[in-house]
């Protein structure tokens, strides 16, 4: 007595093995991920820096409330920095020695834009004045211990080009952080 192979199942299926099905989601897997290295090559920095000032910002905000005193910002070309007004001389301290609110350089191909009520501010390359001793020193933007900023936006981009990621403060300190990029589209 033979086998009839007429009536098993499994003989006349017709579709793909394991190994088949393996192979394509290993190849559907390796496209998908060059996929995305090609198409997710956009430069985040720019918006993590305008997270990070946010943030500084946020605090110094605290700080001048919490200690009563006024305190300022001030943007170069690449770079920005807090300050503190002493009272006792009434001129403007730098915080170098502090660490959260020392000077910070962008890095080599980024710049900012700063716009103070709707005007751009023509930033200088670096603050020659420190070397200088010149004690005309002022900060562009006041964080005062009422609670009130000047209101401000500065743009964080790469070197040529026009969009970035712009931080807009308002006067009672509400920040928000919006894409250039999206607003070319309307």
């Amino acid at each position: 007595m033979g086998i009839n192979t007429d009536h098993m199942p499994y003989r006349h299926q017709k579709g793909f093995s394991l190994l088949e099905i393996l192979v394509v989601v290993v190849i559907i897997g390796i496209m998908v991920s060059i996929a995305a290295i090609n198409i997710n090559t956009a430069d985040t920095r720019p918006e993590k820096n305008a997270q990070r000032l946010s943030a500084l910002v946020e605090l110094a905000a605290d700080e001048a409330m919490i200690h009563g005193q006024e305190m300022g910002l001030r943007f170069y070309r690449a770079s920005y920095e807090f300050s503190v007004l002493d009272p006792g001389q009434g001129i403007w301290v730098r915080m170098d020695d502090d660490d959260m609110f020392r000077l910070r350089g962008l890095e080599n191909d980024l710049a900012l834009d700063l716009f103070i009520e709707d005007r751009e501010i023509v930033l200088a390359d670096s603050d020659l004045r420190r070397t200088d001793g010149d004690d005309t020193y002022e900060p562009q933007i006041y964080i005062l211990s009422s609670g009130e900023i000047t209101p401000f936006n500065v743009r964080f981009r790469s070197d040529f080009e026009t969009d970035g990621y712009l931080l807009s403060v308002s006067v009672d300190g509400t920040r928000t952080i919006t894409s250039d990029a999206s607003s070319d589209d309307s």
